[in-house]
């Protein structure tokens, strides 16, 4: 994962903090699965539109063609955007470097998954 440092140095496996901003995650979830979506549903209702605007015959599988390449071309435009640097507004933050083992996953703001095994503990 990428994230800004702002200038802290890291290596993998540190502990930091991060900030986030209310409705990124909305965000992300729009051009992680609307944005391609969106790709290919409009790719699978203009395929045979544009087929048969054309004269030429067009049954199904022109539309699930239509709607590859509607996905492919939202997936580039978002690769495209990255590359660019445009989505680094929204990356994570690193706001500090937390000491080994001082780092408090009860605090956090979201929820967090349970560590392994827990909630499997058998009761007499």
């Amino acid at each position: 994962m990428r994230a800004l440092r702002q200038g802290i140095a890291l290596v993998p496996g540190d502990e930091v903090r991060v900030d986030t901003r209310p409705g990124e995650g909305s965000l992300t979830a729009f051009l992680v699965f609307g944005v391609p979506m969106g790709g290919f549903f409009g790719g699978l209702l203009a395929g045979p539109a544009l087929l048969a605007d054309r004269g030429l015959p067009a049954g199904d599988w022109q539309g699930v063609v239509g709607g590859g390449i509607g996905l492919g071309l939202a997936a580039l435009a978002i690769l495209i955007c990255y590359r660019g640097g445009l989505f680094d507004r929204w990356s994570l933050k690193v706001v500090e470097k937390l000491a080994p083992g001082t780092a408090q996953p009860g605090r956090a703001a979201c929820p967090t998954s349970p560590p392994p095994g827990a909630g499997t503990e058998k009761t007499a």
